[in-house]
């Protein structure tokens, strides 16, 4: 706990005290710091779950794996904390930050207990193109090999790899199938993997100053392979739903027929069930009073 608290600038303040020049060594702290807070979290909750039951109830063994996680994320935020003011090897650190971060973000789409946000076949694009786009700037900062280029694309690829397994678990809830929801998530698996393994290359071949670019082209290939396969889902996902674009003037116009057309049912239901006022005995008096009148 000393130990902890003697080295602990995860606050705001800690990554404010570095300058402007170091926005990307900023960033690896505040998401070191987030690793914790998320670690803290998922041993709470395990925690809770595992009051009171069995030693060999399965809670338990969530228990052990969430209170490991939460030892891996506070040693990883020392090292990230030590490595800031390490401009040789603050690169090298993020890589490794954002490894560890993927295989937790792996764990976190393969459980089903939980739950993510909804999302779309064009949202599963988007993030497609994220990780795209992250794994252009991971080999471009391979091939240079400075530090602070490295630094960004660890960061980077961080985001679009949390983004992307997000999605993919929000947009697998659209699938008409199981097989199709399987294959959504797998591709999503693939796809973070294939990351990963990619930087796990790049931090060996950077420690030995010996970094080949076409070890990084096929690591990239296989990348844009699964990219690939993300895309063919989110089209998938797509042609197996009643999708519309809801600014299309035809759509609007026919979601006004519809709803016109409710209206008129609505309205011809209520005549429906209107009936005859039942008359007084003072209105049937008057009504008989009338009918003498003429007579007299």
């Amino acid at each position: 706990s000393s130990g902890i608290n003697a080295e602990w600038p995860l606050r705001p303040g800690g990554a404010g005290a570095l300058t402007l020049d170091d926005v990307e060594t900023q960033v690896m702290l505040l998401n070191a710091c987030m690793d914790v807070a998320k670690a803290l979290a998922n041993l709470i909750d395990s925690t809770k779950d595992a009051c009171g039951k069995t030693t060999d109830d399965p809670s338990m063994e969530q228990l052990k794996s969430s209170a490991k996680e939460m030892v891996q994320s506070v040693s990883s935020l020392l090292k990230t904390v030590k490595s800031a003011e390490d401009k040789a090897s603050r690169g090298t650190r993020a890589l490794e930050i954002t490894v560890d971060a993927v295989s937790n973000d792996i764990k976190i789409l393969d459980n089903a207990t939980l739950s993510a946000a909804p999302a779309t076949p064009e949202d599963l694009i988007r993030a497609a193109k994220e990780i795209t786009f992250a794994t252009t700037k991971a080999v471009s900062a391979g091939n240079t090999a400075k530090q602070d280029d490295i630094a960004a694309a660890g960061n980077m690829g961080r985001k679009a790899i949390n983004d992307m397994l997000a999605t993919c678990k929000g947009a697998a809830l659209n699938a008409d199938n199981e097989a199709l929801k399987i294959k959504v998530l797998q591709s999503g698996r693939s796809t973070s993997m294939a990351y990963r393994d990619m930087l796990e290359y790049m931090c060996e071949a950077l420690s030995a100053n010996n970094t080949d670019s076409n070890q990084l082209r096929e690591h990239s290939k296989k990348i844009a392979d699964c990219v690939t396969d993300l895309i063919e889902c989110a089209k998938e996902l797509k042609s197996g739903a009643d999708w519309v674009n809801p600014d299309d003037p035809n759509v609007i116009a026919e979601n006004e027929l519809l709803n016109a057309a409710a209206s008129i049912e609505a309205a011809a239901k209520k005549l429906s069930l209107l009936q005859p006022r039942k008359k007084t005995k003072k209105e049937k008096s008057t009504d008989c009073d009338s009918a003498l009148i003429p007579l007299l």
